[in-house]
Parts: C-alpha cells; structure tokens; sequence
C-alpha cells in the first residue's frame, strides 16, 4: 500500500510506500521537502497549488510518485536523502537518483559463506581439517570486509540529475559531493558486464571538458538512469 500526502509548496498530489512513513522526501516537481505522514495519523491537506512557471518546449514530469521525473515502469529508487534536497540551488530540480544495486554484495557474500563452511569443517575435523579452517578463514574475512565496504558505499554514496548538473554524493563521517555541470558534459558511456546484465547494474561514466570524468559505479536500473541524464544533459544544450 502506498501513504497519500501533498507538497505544501506546489500542491502536487504524491505516493510514497509504507517504508517512508514519518520521513521527509523530496517533491518531484519543486524539490521541497515533504513531510510523509505516519499511517495512524490524519493525512495533511493539500495545499493550494502554487502557479506554475511559464511552460517551455522540455516534457515535464508526472508528480504520480516520488521517483523524481521517473515513468510508472522506472526502476529508479523512489527516496532521496535530504542532503541533496538542501544542497539544490533556487529553481533547481531533481531529474533522477539512484544508488548502488544492493546484489553487487552477492559476489563477497558467497566468498565469505563458503569460508565459514570452511572454517566450520576445519574445526569440526580437528588436526585432520586444519587445510579447511586455513583456507577458510582468511577467505571468510577478505569476504566479510568487501561486503562491509560495499554495504556503507550504498548506504552512503547517492548519484542524482538535476535540470542543471550531475551530483555524487558520498562518505559516512565525512561528506564528499561531486558535480558537474550539464553544459560541460561531452559524452556518457554505459559499462555492463555480465553479471549487470543479469541482476541490472551498470557503470555510467561522464566526460566533462578538460578531461573531467566522474563516474556511477554498479548503479541500479542504469538505463532509467542514462536516459534521465541524457535528456538534461539535451535540454541543457538547446538553453545555449
């Protein structure tokens, strides 16, 4: 089931999923925050809708959902975190978001479950499986801190599209944003092995001028996000 609420900014009807409740997202269409309601409250009223700005030649989004400009079939996550949310410039827009696909852990996760197989044969075996429990245990522990690092580059790191430059967001004491304007970007390149191809994941890199690159690494729904991007990174082109 999905929690009703409106923007109290633009008053654009929008869904979030149970998950949210209580937390604040932002609105697709304006790039406000908006409080979602906990399912045993009452639900906010809408607001009065703000007029909109003057209409130019770009399709504007559907505020159906919070998948910012994303269509009803988009993988695209449907949350953002406040911190890109405040970071916005005045009029700014967020375009797309999306994370780290959260099955570039199974790789690891097998090593380190097949090494404490490993290690549980070489201690059940005694002297005889002390080959099991050496091979076993330092595969267990190289798996176990690769699925630790890649758990908190996920739950840390954030790459969005506004209507005006391309964010990375990442750190977990400290935060690191990257951007780059969407007038300097010269090309983009989709990178998917064949386990991307399998579980959906990619790496989409951007070339900035001068030689600025900033890349997406192993990013969930990867053509949703690609296509977000390349249609900003066109409206930006024609605004020149």
């Amino acid at each position: 089931m999905s929690i009703l609420t409106a923007c109290p900014r633009c008053g654009a009807k929008l869904k979030a999923p149970d998950a949210a409740a209580g937390k604040t997202l932002a609105c697709p269409k304006c790039g406000d925050t908006v409080a979602v309601p906990s399912g045993a409250g009452p639900r906010p009223r809408p607001a009065v809708p703000v007029p909109p700005p003057p209409s130019s030649s770009r399709r504007q989004p559907d505020a159906d959902g919070f998948a910012p400009f994303a269509q009803p079939d988009s993988d695209l996550p449907l949350m953002v975190t406040e911190y890109i949310t405040r970071n916005l410039m005045p009029g700014e827009r967020l375009a797309a978001v999306t994370h780290i696909h959260p099955l570039v852990m199974l790789a690891p996760g097998i090593v380190a479950a097949l090494g404490l197989l490993l290690s549980l044969i070489g201690l059940v075996a005694g002297v005889r499986g002390i080959a099991f429990a050496a091979i076993g245990i330092p595969m267990a522990v190289v798996g176990g801190l690769a699925v630790l690092v890649l758990l908190v580059q996920r739950l840390t790191k954030e790459f969005s599209c506004t209507d005006r430059r391309i964010l990375i967001k990442s750190g977990l004491l400290t935060i690191q944003l990257q951007e780059m304007p969407l007038g300097k970007v010269e090309a983009l390149s989709m990178q998917q092995g064949l386990f991307g191809k399998m579980f959906g994941y990619g790496t989409l890199v951007f070339k900035g001028s001068g030689g600025t690159r900033r890349t997406c690494n192993h990013i969930q729904a990867p053509f949703d996000f690609y296509k977000r991007v390349q249609e900003q990174v066109s409206a930006a082109q024609e605004r020149k």
